[in-house]
């Protein structure tokens, strides 16, 4: 009964959603002026590039230039910060690896025998 009712919500919300997707809320119509003139842009030419032209040069009058009263600071230089040197570490050796002796070595077949299942 409730999973029943559910269903017949969710349908019923899907549905009207799908209406109003199709058939829209009804809202204003946009209007286009189609009078207007139409400009078509060519985002692709094969065309060379025109020439560079230089640009003029501009001359600035003595008034413009700023004031040169302000006085100029000279940086100092910093302190020097001594760095101590880390501690060497010597490596610890490696234990040294036994090898197996061959007597506890078991080759194990993995292969089926022909009674075992």
């Amino acid at each position: 009964m409730r999973q029943s009712l559910g269903l017949l919500l969710s349908i019923i919300l899907h549905a009207s959603l799908a209406a109003i997707a199709v058939f829209g809320l009804g809202g204003q119509a946009v209007k286009v002026n189609m009078d207007r003139p139409v400009y078509t842009v060519d985002l692709v030419s094969l065309a060379p590039p025109p020439p560079l032209v230089p640009a003029p040069v501009v001359e600035v009058p003595a008034e413009a230039v700023p004031d040169s009263s302000v006085p100029q600071v000279e940086a100092q230089p910093d302190s020097v910060v001594e760095v101590k040197k880390a501690p060497v570490v010597e490596a610890k050796p490696e234990p040294e690896v036994k090898k197996i002796s061959p007597k506890k070595v078991e080759k194990k077949d993995c292969r089926q025998k022909k009674g075992s299942p």
